[in-house]
């Protein structure tokens, strides 16, 4: 049991860490278990963002169903037009995933393209996603 401990160690700091090996072509700034930041989940198995103009830039959090170290990490994050926002995700390239099942969220900048209080859709992956302004959850 002891090895297994730093093994399982590994792998969630490695899901913590971006710009590490892992997520190379990462965009994400900040990694974290939604619950530790009183974000409300989505539904389990589903994803939900979260919009904050507060900082600059804005930023994006995406919270998403898995195990640290195992959830497909933003990859990159556009504007398709002045009130949609996408963000494509992939695969981590490390496989050294966490043993909890939660709900994982991932912090990106935004591009200061337009005003997110205009955003009216937010797609992940091709599929549009619940999403809030931050201060309306």
């Amino acid at each position: 049991m002891a090895i297994a401990v730093p093994v399982l160690l590994a792998g969630c700091a490695n899901a913590e860490a971006p710009g590490d090996e892992s997520s190379t072509a990462s965009i994400v700034v900040d990694s974290f278990p939604a619950v530790d930041a009183g974000i409300k989940p989505p539904p389990d198995g589903s994803s939900s963002v979260l919009l904050d103009s507060s900082t600059d830039p804005a930023r994006l959090t995406l919270t998403t169903w898995g195990s640290a170290g195992c959830v497909p990490v933003p990859q990159s994050v556009q504007w398709t037009d002045p009130s949609t926002i996408e963000v494509t995700t992939a695969a981590r390239k490390s496989g050294q995933c966490a043993a909890n099942y939660e709900p994982i969220s991932q912090v990106v900048e935004l591009p200061g393209t337009h005003a997110v209080s205009e955003v009216t859709a937010v797609e992940v992956d091709g599929k549009q996603v619940k999403f809030t302004l931050e201060g309306e959850q």
